[in-house]
């Protein structure tokens, strides 16, 4: 009997969920969205209860086409959008709406803990002290909601409530944690010392784990509610920054993996601990044992996309889906028909964290003329996001100190051949495109690690990992960019600058 391995991913937009058999091979897989609200500027939640729906309603198709999986799943992985602050009480009820990621809400928190508790923090927890972070958002939470904090039982982040979900066990791994800036991520414990110092209660605090180690096992009731037996193992699982680059086969600092996605993260892999004196970049623990990942971020490069096309282009989708043509494929074929550089036009992304780390730096058109389009607009809007993901790229090298000969794409970014071109000659570097390669795989494979399926990590990359194409930089494109990439930086210093002035003016209106 075909023995199957399931993962799930609880992203920023959508929950995918994928099955796998022990060969690598991906049997089927399924993504459902969901919203993210936004009651206040600079607020972003979702409600926990719609990423279980998602899952339900991607296991339901999957089973739908596949009836033979359900009785087959050997074990269940589970990753997601990390940082997000999960409060629940004792029942597993959810007490508010999450806060994710992106949320921009806690500047005091964070301000409060830079004056004060920097030295600790950046020590022990090896990250920078800033808005994405879990810590300032609970901080936030006790100031302004204490009513909700005290019926706080344990928070999660947001796979581990959907491990709740499946298994009653309240519990974290390593790597996700990291986040919170509550680990101590050099001997892999709670970060005692920050604990005491910003007085986080320890009994609401889950149990720590490794990524792929069996957390517990499904439920009656869960099973009862998916259609799946009861008793099948859920590993911890992780992050999906950590569960990407597995996917991806990053278990080397000679390898560099972009992530094209909601944000654009650029990671690499290294056998110690790699803070970034800068204190701008991450620093976590791998999913994988005596690992550890550098990265650094370009947090809006798809969301600029998608808004650009949401916004723009709302009609010209419409109508792809009433003639069932390729959307996507269109708006590309429309830049595509712009010269590099957009006629003069220069896109500076708005900003929710890094690379720049600028709460008050907003997006900008630079150049404008009447020849100017929409297909020249959305180039530019392409052109300055890989910039932008340029300069994240540089930071990450510079940290390590050295360039990464062997760089690979994965994410949904990574389908635009147009996109994928133009950041190998912006970021002047050959790419590998995987085929599947994305955090619900990395997922997978943890599940399949956690119950011996997979001997070892190199076992699980050797069956799972895929290289499916690859892009060459064309380096006479580089030669015209990084001309390009000059007035970029010009444009990005006078924003830079000028960020408070335009804050403290539109805050008089």
């Amino acid at each position: 009997m075909r023995e199957y391995l399931l993962g799930i991913d609880v992203g920023t937009s959508s929950c995918k969920t994928i099955v796998i058999d022990t060969d690598g091979r991906v049997i089927a897989s399924a993504r459902y969205s969901y919203e993210i609200t936004c009651p206040q500027y600079g607020w972003a939640e979702q409600n926990p209860e719609d990423w279980y729906q998602a899952f339900r309603q991607g296991l339901a198709e999957i089973f739908s086409k596949h009836p033979e999986i359900p009785k087959q799943i050997s074990a269940i992985g589970v990753t997601g959008q990390m940082i997000g602050l999960t409060l629940l009480d004792k029942s597993a009820q959810i007490i508010r709406p999450a806060i994710i990621w992106m949320d921009q809400r806690c500047l005091p928190q964070v301000e409060y803990l830079k004056k004060h508790f920097e030295e600790p923090i950046s020590r022990i927890a090896l990250n920078p002290i800033n808005m994405t972070y879990t810590l300032p958002k609970i901080l936030w939470v006790k100031e302004n909601e204490p009513e909700v904090w005290q019926k706080v039982y344990k928070f999660q982040l947001p796979k581990d409530y959907m491990r709740l979900r499946l298994t009653d066990v309240w519990a974290a791994d390593y790597h996700d944690l990291s986040g919170t800036l509550l680990l101590d991520v050099t001997n892999l414990c709670w970060a005692e010392e920050i604990i005491d110092l910003v007085g986080v209660e320890r009994e609401k605090l889950p149990e720590l784990l490794p990524s792929w180690n069996i957390a517990g096992h499904v439920t009656h009731a869960a099973a009862g509610e998916l259609g799946i037996p009861a008793g099948i193992p859920v590993v911890a699982g992780a992050g999906d920054q950590a569960t990407e680059n597995l996917a991806a086969g990053i278990i080397s600092s000679d390898l560099l993996l972009t992530r094209l996605g909601t944000a654009g993260s650029s990671s690499t892999c290294t056998e110690f601990p790699l803070p970034d004196p800068k204190k701008i970049a991450p620093c976590y623990p791998h999913c994988i044992p005596g690992r550890w990942l550098a990265e650094t971020a370009d947090h809006t490069f798809g969301l600029c996309e998608n808004w650009f096309r949401e916004t723009f282009f709302s009609l010209e989708r419409k109508e792809a889906q009433k003639q069932q043509t390729d959307f996507y494929h269109t708006m590309d074929a429309l830049a595509e028909n712009i010269p590099i550089g957009a006629e003069g036009l220069i896109f500076h992304p708005f900003n929710h964290g890094g690379p720049y780390w600028n709460p008050q730096l907003r997006g900008a058109f630079y150049g404008i003329n009447l020849r100017h389009t929409k297909g020249h607009f959305f180039r530019a809007m392409l052109e300055g996001s890989v910039f932008c993901l340029k300069d994240s790229i540089c930071l990450l090298e510079e940290r390590i100190g050295k360039s990464v000969p062997d760089y690979s794409l994965v994410g949904g970014g990574s389908r635009s051949a147009l996109w994928t071109q133009m950041i190998c000659d912006i970021v002047q570097k050959d790419a590998h495109i995987l085929k599947t390669a994305d955090a619900s795989l990395g997922a997978a494979m943890l599940a399949g690690l956690g119950t011996q399926i997979f001997a070892s990590p190199e076992d699980a990359i050797t069956h799972c990992v895929e290289r499916e194409k690859e892009v060459y930089c064309k380096r006479e494109n580089s030669k015209k960019y990084d001309i390009l990439y000059e007035l970029y930086q010009r444009v990005h210093d006078n924003l830079m600058q000028d960020s408070s002035f335009i804050q403290k003016t539109l805050e008089r209106l």
